[in-house]
């Protein structure tokens, strides 16, 4: 079995679109589509395509070993509802940081956690794309606590900017958590809730070469999380 095929089956297995592959690791589908009707025996993007699709690097390109990868265990993050309760996938900060959008298949999760499926919908969010992550900053304090669990929802995340809203987001690399708001010149503002931080704004041709938004944090431990 030729790299390719082996790519389209990792990625089929992880049950996602060749266009979903190439806008998590930045890349064009077309290119995506080419390696995978071709002999190829591996590909500049080699290494991310395996973390994304959480596979072993070495059977991606070689064949030789399991396809799965060994450097975590995983969970299915396929969501299912219990007497109206929905499993919320647990992803660690650093994954996150090596993506550049959220679909439940393309994250690894290591562990869940669960919530009314009312209580999410009820927020405005859509159950399946809901994620949950600690926050380990306090740039966000005293509205949320440093190593807080969060809950965010990924569906959002292409949606205009909603003016005050806590976002989650990944900026040069790097996970955080700001509030966003748009402002009359169309520049983005970038504020942390902790006064010890600056406020960032950001030209909005400028914003998406550095800034990908993960989607709309929703929920934490506060009673009045909106």
């Amino acid at each position: 079995m030729a790299f390719g095929a082996r790519l389209k089956q990792a990625r089929k297995y992880r049950g996602l679109t060749q266009q979903q592959l190439a806008d998590a690791i930045d890349w064009d589908q077309g290119a995506i589509g080419n390696i995978e009707r071709r002999d190829s025996n591996i590909c500049s993007h080699s290494a991310a395509i395996a973390s994304v699709l959480n596979v072993n690097l070495d059977w991606l390109i070689t064949g030789v070993g399991e396809m799965d990868s060994l450097r975590r265990e995983t969970i299915d993050c396929t969501k299912i509802h219990i007497d109206n309760t929905s499993v919320i996938p647990i992803v660690s900060s650093e994954e996150l940081a090596q993506v550049k959008t959220y679909h439940p298949n393309l994250v690894a999760a290591t562990d869940s956690s669960y919530q009314k499926t009312d209580r999410i919908k009820l927020a405005g969010a859509d159950d399946f794309y809901v994620f949950e992550v600690v926050l380990g900053s306090d740039n966000m304090q005293p509205t949320i606590a440093p190593n807080t669990a969060i809950r965010v929802d990924g569906s959002k995340a292409t949606y205009p900017i909603n003016n005050n809203k806590i976002y989650a987001l990944v900026v040069n690399g790097q996970f955080m958590v700001r509030r966003l708001s748009t402002r009359v010149d169309g520049s983005i503002l970038m504020h942390s809730d902790n006064s010890l931080y600056k406020d960032e704004v950001v030209s909005s041709d400028n914003f998406s070469d550095f800034v990908t938004i993960l989607g709309w944090v929703f929920d934490w431990n506060m009673t009045d999380a909106w």
